[in-house]
């Protein structure tokens, strides 16, 4: 019998009420609870929650009517005191009764932990593992413990409360958890996005309970939104024809870059599109049904995007590079943002910093490859750049980073990698992942020369400070995107090459020294060429990657949601 109907039939046979709370709906895993003496919430049921959120801990659940015997909400039971043989009242200790919903978890999500208690306990602590992970009154319960992984919860664990009154007397009460997650990086879903001729994904968000992804198919911008089983919803996929108001522009080859969701859930994309063989950005917002919302913009020929980004108050900013000599080719990093699209932006291109050669022929180039909002409002812009020293002929590439204010304007010191100090070492950052605002990590490639293979990198700053350094040998790859999960894992996306091919490879690391959490294979046919062009990972660590396959010969882009 398979796990899951081992563990089905045990549900069965203890007669659980379960509680929706305990795994994102869209994984349909919703319980309805029993409106029976046997749930400890006072019965009813609550709608499925959103991927992106997780559980909502403040459900109506908790405020239910009080039962008859005993409140599971309160924890309020009646107490009794005692005498010593003279008759002098004795103090007992405090009592306490714990009840876990659901008791059997099959995916990340909440168990709920309600409590019984005599009217003397002050305050009770949860342990887990033999260590405490709250203490708390008993108004404050239900408490929500956080499954999130099978390091957090494999097979039975048990879950104890322990009360105690104002006299330090204590009683506990214990459960036992039964876990049967998923291993952590495994494949939760697949789909494949053919086009007619040919398709690509090359950037993914969050979009209520699925997801987004962009790319190109057939030539054209285009955008999927899945369902929360990576199932295209009716209606999509929607391309470039199906919104543009600009003459002429659905008849140019184009390719999206970048997607993004704003505060109101509107979907906001990025890319380019090519006349003559030049390459201008393009810039809409759409409504979560697909339509155009405002106006479109458009950059000047020779202005590309590389990715976007859209900060809580709207406004729209675009990371790339403008071309500024075809031979040989040499660009310059620029940033574009847009308070309202159809209107002028403000613009930026890098200077150079300090220590550095002038460009006088302005024959080093700079890139702008990725963008991301910081919750204070401000964006950081991250990129590689041709780095000469004072007195030094040879140029080296060199990751960059710097922050802006929402009005563009450049906040503290561009950032420009060290090499870690070693000697005719190259590095590009390629990606980037908020953790707070004063904290992210970028990641990247890294080479002693730019003829040798590349090898993927990872780097924290805090407070703008480059922290811990993570390099990942052995293999000639570069990451395309990177995400974090709700343990703090990081999660990286990359295409690497092997054996004279492309190949998708993701995988995840918690320690900057340790080995990785999990590393997941190539995805595809085992002969053909496939990559990781991007990353998202929801509030719950589902971490789902897109990039491209090839069936036959033929380029088809694909989605794959990895299990936290």
């Amino acid at each position: 019998m398979p796990m899951s109907h081992r563990v089905l039939a045990v549900l069965a046979a203890l007669s659980l009420t379960a509680c929706p709370e305990h795994a994102p709906a869209w994984y349909g895993l919703t319980d309805e609870a029993s409106a029976t003496t046997g749930d400890l919430d006072g019965g009813g049921s609550s709608p499925p929650m959103s991927a992106t959120q997780g559980p909502d801990v403040a459900d109506s659940t908790d405020s239910d009517p009080t039962p008859t015997t005993g409140d599971w909400t309160t924890g309020a039971v009646s107490a009794t005191t005692t005498g010593d043989s003279t008759g002098a009242p004795v103090n007992d200790p405090p009592t306490v009764a714990l009840a876990l919903s659901p008791e059997i978890i099959e995916a990340a999500g909440v168990v709920k932990l309600s409590i019984e208690v005599s009217p003397d306990v002050v305050e009770l602590d949860v342990v887990y593992r033999g260590e405490i992970v709250a203490t708390l009154p008993p108004a404050d319960f239900p408490y929500h413990f956080e499954v999130t992984s099978p390091a957090k919860c494999d097979g039975s664990e048990g879950l104890s409360v322990v009360a105690r009154d104002a006299e330090g007397l204590v009683g506990d009460d214990a459960k036992m958890l039964a876990c049967s997650l998923p291993a952590s990086g495994s494949e939760a879903q697949k789909v494949k996005l053919p086009g007619k001729t040919q398709s690509l994904v090359n950037s993914v968000a969050v979009l209520g309970d699925g997801f987004v992804a962009a790319g190109v198919m057939d030539g054209q911008i285009v955008v999927w939104r899945v369902g929360p089983d990576l199932q295209v919803l009716p209606g999509w996929p929607r391309v470039l024809a199906d919104w543009t108001a600009i003459p002429g522009l659905a008849v140019l080859d184009s390719t999206a870059v970048g997607v993004t969701v704003d505060a109101e859930q509107n979907i906001i994309v990025a890319g380019n599109t090519v006349k003559a063989g030049v390459k201008s950005y393009y810039v809409v917002k759409l409504n979560a049904a697909g339509s155009r919302l405002g106006d479109e913009a458009q950059g000047m020929p020779e202005e590309e995007a590389a990715g976007v980004a859209v900060t809580a108050e709207g406004v729209i900013v675009v990371a790339g590079a403008v071309r500024t000599a075809a031979q040989p080719p040499a660009y310059d990093w620029r940033v574009w943002g847009h308070a309202k699209l159809g209107q002028a932006p403000w613009v930026d291109t890098l200077p150079l910093g300090p220590g550095e050669q002038l460009d006088l022929f302005n024959d080093r180039s700079e890139h702008a490859r990725a963008v991301v909002a910081l919750p204070g409002g401000e964006i950081l812009v991250v990129g590689e750049r041709e780095y000469r020293k004072l007195n030094v002929q040879e140029s080296y590439v060199r990751a960059s980073w710097q922050r802006y204010s929402a009005v563009g304007a450049r906040v503290g010191d561009l950032w420009t990698s060290d090499a870690n100090d070693v000697s005719q070492w190259h590095d590009a950052a390629t990606a980037v992942v908020v953790i707070s605002e004063e904290e992210f990590v970028v990641s990247g490639w890294g080479r002693a020369k730019l003829s040798q293979s590349p090898q993927v990198w990872s780097r924290r700053f805090q407070q703008g400070k480059a922290q811990d350094f993570r390099l990942e040998p052995g293999s000639a790859a570069e990451a395309r995107g990177i995400g974090h999960d709700r343990e703090g894992n990081l999660v990286v996306a990359t295409t690497l090459t092997a054996a004279g091919q492309l190949d998708a490879w993701a995988f995840a690391f918690r320690g900057w020294a340790l080995p990785s959490v999990w590393s997941q294979p190539p995805y595809g046919d085992p002969q053909g060429w496939d990559g990781y062009t991007t990353i998202v990972c929801t509030d719950w660590g589902y971490c789902l990657a897109g990039g491209f396959l090839t069936v036959g010969d033929e380029l088809t882009g694909f989605l794959r949601l990895h299990n936290p």
